[in-house]
């Protein structure tokens, strides 16, 4: 079994892409979105806030209470969006249930980093657009970048939600690489695999 040195690959990804940075003109700003004070939100939107300062990516904090009104909320969500200065905007999930699609379909799928609006979903599972979801193109790239993409690749993927499972089998389906996927990690499962 190989295992993948996530360190080395985060560590060049992370030199290109400050120097695609370098190399634009005006990338705009990345706005981060926060209902309520989940601590574990907190931790992610830091690591996200440091990983944007390294690379030179301009991020701005938008937090919010949660015992706003809905209404309030899809009114300070559109003035966000619509910011032409926020080229790229995420809402950090958790939300509450009766936020969550109010909210992040308030995202145009040109600025939606995490495609989870409606739209951005529609179009990404409809094939309209060419790139995916973080989760995607971190899987993508490092499929790329160990040069593991072949006539011979057979994945599994374990566990098919919202957020990770479903949009990495798409993303591998749509590159015609053989994948299947469980919800119950099994080595029986694991058998025929060469990827997991």
């Amino acid at each position: 079994m190989n295992i993948i040195n996530g360190n080395e690959l985060a560590l060049n990804l992370d030199n290109k892409i400050v120097q695609l940075v370098k190399d634009s003109s005006d990338l705009g700003r990345l706005a981060i979105i926060q209902i309520g004070n989940n601590p574990a939100s907190n931790t992610y939107i830091k690591i996200k806030q440091k990983i944007a300062e390294k690379v030179g990516i301009t991020c701005v904090l938008y937090k919010f209470d949660s015992n706003k009104t809905i209404k309030y909320l899809q009114q300070e969500v559109t003035k966000i969006v619509n910011d032409k200065n926020n080229t790229g905007v995420i809402i950090q999930l958790p939300l509450p249930l009766s936020l969550k699609k109010k909210l992040l379909d308030l995202i145009p799928v040109d600025k939606d980093i995490d495609l989870l609006s409606s739209n951005s979903q529609n179009f990404f599972y409809s094939n309209l657009i060419d790139y995916g979801s973080p989760i995607t193109r971190s899987t993508e790239y490092i499929l790329d970048s160990l040069e593991l993409i072949d006539n011979n690749l057979n994945v599994l993927v374990v566990g098919s939600g919202f957020l990770v499972g479903k949009p990495i089998i798409h993303m591998l389906k749509r590159k015609k690489i053989r994948v299947s996927y469980t919800n119950d990690y099994s080595k029986k499962l694991c058998n025929d695999k060469n990827l997991i």
